[in-house]
């Protein structure tokens, strides 16, 4: 499942992130890399941004970035 896909309030492990996403450096600065607890918080209402809760952090990330981030339920 793609990080773009969650519901409020689901929270997922981060499975992988793309080599070919840009931000894939920056993401991980912010803390989201693979086998981190990530909870969807508030989606936008087209979907972008959508803000995600990691550890005592919360960030919105837009849909298309989302999707370059594979997660699975816990």
């Amino acid at each position: 499942m793609l990080l773009s896909q969650m519901k409020e309030n689901e929270i997922c492990k981060i499975i992988t992130i793309d080599d070919n996403c840009s931000l894939k450096n920056r993401l991980n600065e912010l803390g989201i890399s693979k086998g981190q607890k990530i909870e969807c918080k508030n989606i936008g209402l087209s979907r972008s941004p959508i803000a995600y809760q990691i550890c005592s952090s919360k960030l919105a990330i837009r849909k298309k970035d989302a999707q370059n981030i594979e997660v699975a339920y816990i």
